[in-house]
C-alpha cells in the first residue's frame, strides 16, 4: 500500500526497477575466474507490466515505464498498447542529462489516450512530480492527440 493519508491514490502502487533477464542457474557458492564458465545463460524474468496489466480492473490507473535506446517513440507506444497501461514514461539512455549516473532526467509521457507530453530536463524529483501531475490529471474520454510539450 502507498500508505501516504490523503493521496490521490486509491490500491497498490508499487515500485520496481527490474530486469529483463536474469542468470538461468543460481549456484550456492562464489564461481572462481579459474573454474567459472566465459559465459551465462539467462532466463527470461516475470513480465509484471503485461501481468498488471491483464488483471487490471475498472477504474485503476496502470503506469509503465519504457527505457530505449532505439526506436524510442515507437517502442514505448507500442509498450503502452500491448501491456494495457494507461501511461507509458519514455526515458531515452542517449538523451543529453537522462538515464543512470545523472542527478537530471527527460522523459517523454504518452497516455492511452494518444496525448503526449515532452519533459524538459530537471532534476530527478521534479521529473517525477511532473509525471505524478500527469497521472493524476483528471482524463477526459478522448485526449487530444496532438503533441504536448511542458518546456519552459
Amino acid at each position: 500500500p502507498n500508505g501516504h493519508s490523503g493521496s490521490p491514490f486509491l490500491g497498490e502502487r508499487g515500485d520496481a526497477a527490474v530486469a529483463d533477464y536474469a542468470p538461468a542457474e543460481t549456484l550456492a557458492h562464489k564461481v572462481k575466474k579459474d573454474d567459472g564458465p566465459a559465459s551465462i545463460a539467462l532466463r527470461r524474468t516475470p513480465d509484471i507490466l503485461a501481468a498488471l496489466g491483464a488483471a487490471k480492473r475498472e477504474g485503476q490507473t496502470l503506469v509503465g515505464f519504457a527505457m530505449e535506446t532505439d526506436d524510442g517513440e515507437a517502442n514505448a507506444r507500442a509498450k503502452l498498447a500491448r501491456k494495457r497501461a494507461d501511461v507509458i514514461v519514455l526515458n531515452v539512455l542517449t538523451d543529453d542529462g537522462a538515464g543512470f549516473g545523472t542527478t537530471t532526467n527527460r522523459v517523454t509521457v504518452f497516455t492511452a489516450g494518444g496525448a503526449r507530453h515532452d519533459l524538459a530536463t530537471a532534476s530527478k524529483p521534479e521529473i517525477a512530480a511532473r509525471i505524478l501531475d500527469i497521472v493524476t490529471a483528471p482524463r477526459q474520454k478522448t485526449e487530444p492527440s496532438d503533441s504536448m510539450s511542458d518546456s519552459p
